[in-house]
């Protein structure tokens, strides 16, 4: 097959794939568990979104993606060519009404990760700012009340963890009606976090089988579940991948001469797990009932 037709072909798989573009590193939380590179960058943001023509799903991540002095400029641009959505302390949210409103026109998806709304919990976690200041629940209420409110989507993405895997989160849920709990396994990336705040699968099955009447907007990721299986790029304009603990790197798509379809193929994400995570809330639940 020519090499032509390959790159065609990708384009056409990858039309459903959402890409989760780590564009700044930059972070006002040091949550425990967190995988995201520390390192300072000052990539060209509109050059490399350039290059993403392709991919239908842009979801903005970080680091916090809300703290880059380009990020409204960013949401607007993208908007123009893609389906935006993005992933949030909710920090910015709480202090800055433009950079909140600019996020309700124009994402069709927004993210809250909230992993408990405990003060005592949250600080210990790391998921504070300033002077360990951890938002409040009313605060978290508030801002899923607005984004309801506006019409998009809402997501709560929960990081089950050494640190709240006893907690229960029911009534919270009841309140902030997501559309989807995203509920992830702590992930240990070598280099990026500790062990110590790993739990065992039987832990996250509790954690899961507690918040059962929930389970209609559930979407669970274990550990093995996001091996290999997430569409990555950083804030160099690199693809990145999940293979046992460590994560491996692409070229840069601006590098000169680069085609951005060769090089996604060269990273050999796993399709079929990507699809599966779709389906594996379901089965995880299921599973759990023998816990």
């Amino acid at each position: 097959m020519k090499e032509t037709q390959v790159s065609s072909n990708i384009r056409q798989e990858i039309k459903h794939l959402k890409l989760n573009w780590h564009f700044t590193n930059l972070c006002n939380m040091r949550c425990a568990f967190c995988y995201a590179a520390k390192n300072s960058t000052k990539p060209n943001l509109f050059a490399i979104a350039d290059k993403l023509k392709d991919f239908t799903f842009i979801n903005l991540v970080g680091g916090e993606p809300t703290l880059h002095k380009d990020y409204s400029a960013l949401v607007k641009y993208l908007a123009t060519n893609h389906k935006v959505s993005v992933v949030s302390n909710g920090t910015k949210f709480l202090l800055n009404n433009d950079i909140f409103t600019t996020t309700l026109q124009y994402c069709e998806t927004i993210g809250i990760s909230i992993d408990s709304v405990c003060t005592k919990t949250n600080i210990l976690l790391g998921r504070s700012y300033g002077s360990k200041r951890a938002i409040s629940e009313n605060e978290y209420l508030w801002l899923c009340k607005r984004i309801k409110e506006s019409g998009k989507r809402l997501k709560i993405n929960t990081v089950v963890n050494s640190f709240n895997v006893d907690e229960d989160m029911n009534d919270f849920i009841e309140k902030a009606k997501p559309d989807v709990w995203k509920i992830f396994q702590v992930l240990p990336i070598e280099g990026y976090n500790t062990k110590a705040i790993c739990i065992t699968d039987s832990e996250f099955k509790s954690f899961i089988q507690r918040h059962k009447r929930h389970s209609h907007i559930m979407q669970i990721e274990d550990n093995h579940c996001m091996t290999n299986s997430y569409i990555m790029l950083d804030s160099l304009g690199r693809f990145f991948n999940n293979i046992g603990g460590k994560y491996t790197y692409s070229q840069s798509v601006l590098d000169n001469g680069i085609c951005v379809m060769d090089i996604f193929r060269s990273m050999n994400y796993d399709i079929q797990a990507y699809n599966n995570r779709y389906l594996i809330g379901a089965q995880n639940l299921h599973s759990t009932d023998s816990v």
